[in-house]
């Protein structure tokens, strides 16, 4: 007779499991499901991304309309999206002497000559040798010019120039 308790006995404990581990199961699938749900929708918002662009950098002296003497950077919009002036960081570097400038917005440091607020395919402005440029590009040498798009962080332009 205690043998037939003991099954008994097991029998009943065995029929309890099942629908506990079925229940966990559950609970774990549904917080899965919902994780990767909350995901998807909270991580697929719209992001801005940078520009695609084509600016080229040269000597700006020999074609500059207000030339006098000074030495400038022709910034040219060769293709491809519109910018938006104040969203690019502008850096200036003498290769020669480690000086560096920076100013916040590209429409700060243009010449008058240029009064958009967006450079389109077809433009042409001009980094001229003033108090905005922080008179950096007084002397003939190789400078690095770096447009920077702020709200990415992203790098519209990286070149070197070569004033003479």
């Amino acid at each position: 007779m205690n043998g037939k308790i003991w099954k008994t006995r097991g029998k009943m404990n065995e029929e309890a499991v099942s629908p506990v581990i079925g229940v966990i199961l559950m609970v774990a699938i549904t917080v899965i499901l919902a994780a990767v749900i909350a995901s998807f929708v909270f991580g697929m918002g719209p992001s801005e991304s940078a520009p695609v662009v084509q600016i080229a950098a040269s000597d700006g002296n020999d074609s500059a309309p207000f030339s006098d003497g000074d030495n400038i950077i022709k910034l040219q919009h060769k293709g491809g999206d519109t910018i938006v002036l104040d969203e690019i960081k502008v850096v200036i570097g003498n290769t020669t002497d480690a000086n560096i400038f920076t100013n916040n917005s590209l429409s700060n440091v243009l010449d008058s000559g240029f009064t958009g607020t967006t450079m389109t395919v077809g433009d042409v402005a001009y980094i001229e040798n003033d108090d905005d440029s922080g008179d950096l590009v007084s002397v003939a040498g190789t400078y690095r010019v770096q447009l920077i798009h702020k709200p990415t962080s992203a790098f519209i332009l990286d070149t070197q120039v070569t004033i003479s």
